[in-house]
């Protein structure tokens, strides 16, 4: 009947959304893990970056010691 369709549409769409999330996670991991094998200084900027970005938003007011990992990049 259509609703016992409709339940095995939302699942196989869950299923190979699963599996491409899945698929794309790999890749991140693989191009992370090449970069930072070739440049580990440029990836742990990179890194550093993506964090101050997602971290920080306009109008953020951040106290910190000088000497902190987080400010390296930042000085």
């Amino acid at each position: 009947d259509a609703d016992r369709e409709r339940v095995e549409i939302i699942a196989e769409s869950k299923k190979i959304n699963e599996e491409t999330r899945g698929k794309a996670e790999a890749s991140a991991t693989k191009i992370y893990a090449d970069a930072y094998q070739k440049d580990t200084d440029f990836f742990k900027f990179l890194r550093s970056h993506d964090v101050y970005r997602n971290s920080l938003q306009e109008g953020t007011t951040l106290l910190m010691d000088a000497d902190s990992d987080f400010f390296k990049y930042l000085k």
